[in-house]
């Protein structure tokens, strides 16, 4: 409390406290210390970002959105910035939009496969079958270990669109063994 007498107007102080407010789950808190931070300085983008997050935690989404979507207009060759916006817009069922940013983030981080993967999920989701798959063997090859198990599901459903019926019911059967939720339909209803 003593740094708040002293130096009531440091943002690394500000930021601090809205971050450590996150960490013990204190949203509503920690959006008001980033909100007291982004009225003295409205490009700062870790107070954008993380004010953004806190919202998502209290289920304010819409808002979370609008946040994310100001940070990536401000910053745009800002990585996290594109990506969380991106995210969102996936959230929202706006994959074509979601797309461009997920782009513009894997152009912006090329070692990441994380917007890859989300890439290709936007392209999934639109029914742009080729590009989806394409997409996810890319982000495959990039995150390795971290590959999430629902990868092996939406590789398959991409293979099923795309008339590859064999390569398909092993990776729905992949995804069985990993205990995808909706894989052992999925296989159930496409590799009779």
């Amino acid at each position: 409390t003593e740094a708040i007498t002293i130096f009531p107007w440091s943002f690394d102080y500000w930021h601090q406290r809205g971050f450590v407010r996150i960490d013990m789950g204190q949203y509503h808190e920690a959006i008001a210390d980033f909100s007291y931070m982004l009225f003295f300085s409205p490009k700062h983008l870790r107070a954008r970002l993380e004010r953004a997050y806190a919202l998502k935690q209290i289920g304010n989404r819409r808002e979370a959105l609008e946040e994310y979507r100001i940070a990536a207009q401000d910053h745009p060759t800002d990585y996290q910035a594109n990506y969380e916006y991106g995210y969102s817009l996936i959230d929202f069922e706006e994959y074509t939009k979601a797309a461009e940013y997920m782009k513009k983030a894997a152009e912006l981080n090329p070692e990441s496969g994380d917007p890859l993967y989300e890439l290709a999920y936007a392209y999934l989701k639109s029914q742009q079958y080729q590009k989806a798959l394409d997409n996810f063997i890319n982000a495959q090859a990039k995150l390795g270990d971290r590959t999430p198990p629902r990868y092996y599901l939406h590789v398959a459903d991409c293979q099923v669109k795309l008339g590859k019926k064999a390569e398909a019911c092993a990776n729905y059967t992949k995804a069985e063994q990993l205990r995808v939720e909706g894989a052992a339909a999925a296989r159930a209803t496409n590799c009779k």
